[in-house]
């Protein structure tokens, strides 16, 4: 009996001192770490979440979805609520942005559209590939389709709208100008 008493102290001993090695994580930060051997996250094949005020506002599925505001992620990153991106920012594709909203709250949808408006422009709208492009001025203007409203010498052109592929591109605009259908 005391051999047994003996060998369960010992024991209880030894899985003291192990668990007493095991680093715990710490509210103001950690030193000494090793992201191969320190994580936050599951060793089995569970989902992960993360709670405030013991609600759940993120988790990450077994197969790497991410979920914010769902429980349910049904593509690699899913948001539930409003995402908002700062101004002089931009959504990209591929390192291309294809959605922007920068200074003079101008509206960019399309590769490498607006590129170049400067921060004196404001509430123009482009969507389509290169519209709007190589324009350094101009206000109120919509451009739509690809390459409308190109390389326009807008010194004061103002409240223009193009609409179709190439339409009001590489011409000379004044103000209150409207073009519809291609090459218009």
């Amino acid at each position: 009996m005391k051999k047994k008493r003996i060998l369960y102290t010992c024991i209880c001993v030894l899985l003291a001192l192990n668990h007493s090695y095991a680093q715990a994580w710490s509210t103001i930060g950690n030193n000494g770490t090793n992201p191969n051997v320190n994580f936050l996250g599951t060793t089995d094949n569970k989902h992960f979440a993360i709670r405030t005020n013991n609600i759940e506002r993120l988790r990450i599925l077994r197969g790497g979805a991410v979920g914010i505001g769902t429980k349910i992620p049904q593509v690699k990153l899913d948001v539930k609520g409003n995402i908002n991106i700062a101004a002089d920012s931009a959504y990209r594709v591929g390192n291309t942005p294809v959605f922007c909203i920068p200074f003079g709250h101008n509206l960019i949808i399309g590769q490498n559209a607006g590129h170049h408006l400067q921060p004196s422009t404001h509430d123009n709208t482009t969507c389509g590939d290169q519209a709007m492009s190589l324009n350094e001025s101009g206000n109120l203007n919509t451009a739509i389709g690809a390459y409308s409203m190109y390389n326009i010498d807008y010194l004061g052109s103002d409240q223009n709208t193009a609409a179709g592929v190439w339409s009001m591109g590489g011409t000379q605009a004044g103000s209150e100008n409207c073009a519809y259908g291609a090459n218009a």
